[in-house]
């Protein structure tokens, strides 16, 4: 019910978030991101909630790493947007290209989709995702594959991070708490946090498998959820 009344108080702001996408388009790709921020910040403030950020300076200076998220929520990306001022992009499940209007921002960032079901279009998504962070960008990832709405966090999936295996590249846990609150409950917390882990470095990470590494960030991300909550 949450999510029909916010389309509802979006509604008169869509031919703008439209036509917003189309001009970005039309930027070079390093100048999109400054045009979804507004984007993300009306969606923030139509959810009628504060940002708290927390520990951003762990995001090293060098771009070409992958955060790594808990999955809370309907609107978790657009909460990453609104509180990072990092150009990034982000791996998505197929179905995301079905979503009105702001499925055209997927496609001004360019974000890699995948279909969940399917183990060889897994292992195109993580050639893609190393392909970008070896190029310089800054990738968003939900290992748990599917919103958990709560502060409980479920499985995460190894091969999430095959990617940053090939490309050898950081990364930062992120944890999110109380983001399923605004779409996905009928609690009424107004202040989401988002906490920024220190970056996990291919020097550290590099000898263990995909399910050790995806343990650890999981229990990082656990960590900055039983301090912050």
């Amino acid at each position: 019910m949450r999510i029909f009344w916010f389309w509802i108080k979006i509604l008169p702001n869509l031919p703008w978030i439209y036509f917003s996408a189309k001009k970005a388009l039309k930027l070079p790709y390093d100048q999109r991101y400054a045009k979804l921020r507004k984007v993300a910040n009306l969606i923030v403030r139509k959810l009628n909630v504060r940002i708290e950020v927390i520990d951003q300076s762990n995001i090293p200076l060098q771009e070409g790493f992958m955060f790594a998220s808990n999955h809370q929520g309907s609107a978790d990306a657009f909460i990453f947007v609104d509180s990072c001022l990092i150009t990034t992009t982000a791996v998505s499940k197929i179905e995301g290209k079905k979503i009105p209007f702001l499925s055209m921002w997927y496609d001004v960032m360019e974000v890699i989709f995948f279909k969940r079901e399917s183990l060889k279009d897994g292992v195109r998504m993580a050639n893609s995702l190393a392909s970008y962070l070896m190029e310089g960008r800054n990738v968003l990832i939900f290992p748990e594959g599917t919103r958990s709405r709560s502060q409980t966090m479920n499985e995460f999936k190894p091969g999430s991070f095959k990617g940053a295996f090939k490309a050898k590249a950081p990364i930062i846990p992120l944890a999110l708490i109380n983001a399923y609150i605004p779409l996905d409950s009928k609690e009424h917390k107004k202040v989401i946090k988002v906490v920024y882990g220190q970056p996990i470095h291919y020097e550290e990470y590099g000898q263990w498998s995909t399910m050790q590494l995806a343990i650890e960030v999981k229990d990082r991300i656990q960590a900055m959820i039983d301090q912050y909550q």
